[in-house]
């Protein structure tokens, strides 16, 4: 049973037989990127089910799944990390390092979001239906664009049982999640990088004595 931690994750040691393998899918033909695009998308769809389907097991009133950590109330449950695990395989800059090291990474990226995700809650940071509605959208045409038609697109959609509005729908609330937590990292680096022009005079005013004189002229290749 894993341990309940305040504002951090703990995790549990798991056995790992429960690990998805790769996913792909069909080779036609085509350009090698091309079907490496495809298979891509393919496992990123089968991937963001996965994802939803632990969620829902998450509120069930009958445990289904194994809780890999708890980040303050809320469980990281096994399928969870399987879904991250299905993405790395179905992208070649990931799915050719030890599978150990990509649990780790999994199981460490899913805390690190339940706790941004947590903290912007606690923030009231959300994001607008606008912002929702446009990032759905992209997520989706990026989706789209490493099909080489609409059909193909459709394609895979029909291998996952799936629609395009049904993609849309379940899809909504894991983009909502990611554009909570991107509030809430964006305003916490524009805090600490924006630099105002009264701090700017005033540490001027301040260092003045130190700071070397410029030449009356400067050649453009100087400048640049």
């Amino acid at each position: 049973m894993a341990r309940k931690a305040e504002g951090r994750g703990r995790r549990e040691d798991l056995p790992r037989g429960s690990e998805p393998a790769a996913r792909g899918g069909r080779h036609g033909r085509g350009s090698a990127r091309g079907r490496s695009g495809r298979a891509v998308v393919i496992g990123v769809l089968g991937a963001i089910l996965t994802v939803l389907l632990a969620a829902a097991a998450a509120t069930a009133e009958e445990p289904v799944d194994r809780i890999v950590a708890i980040v303050d109330d809320s469980p990281i449950l096994e399928s969870e990390v399987a879904a991250e695990l299905a993405v790395f395989a179905a992208d070649p800059a990931t799915d050719s390092l030890p599978r150990a090291d990509l649990r780790e990474l999994a199981i460490q990226r899913l805390i690190d979001d339940r706790i941004l995700l947590a903290k912007a809650k606690a923030e009231a940071l959300a994001p607008t239906e606008e912002e929702i509605e446009e990032a759905l959208q992209g997520s989706i045409d990026r989706m789209r664009s490493q099909f080489p038609n609409e059909q193909a697109f459709q394609a895979a959609l029909l291998a996952e049982n799936l629609t395009l509005e049904e993609l849309r729908r379940r899809y909504r609330r894991e983009v909502e999640k990611s554009l909570t937590v991107r509030t809430l990292v964006d305003r916490e680096v524009r805090g600490k990088s924006e630099v105002t022009d009264a701090e700017v005079r005033r540490f001027f005013d301040e260092h003045a004595e130190g700071l070397p004189e410029l030449p009356e002229r400067l050649r453009i290749a100087q400048i640049f």
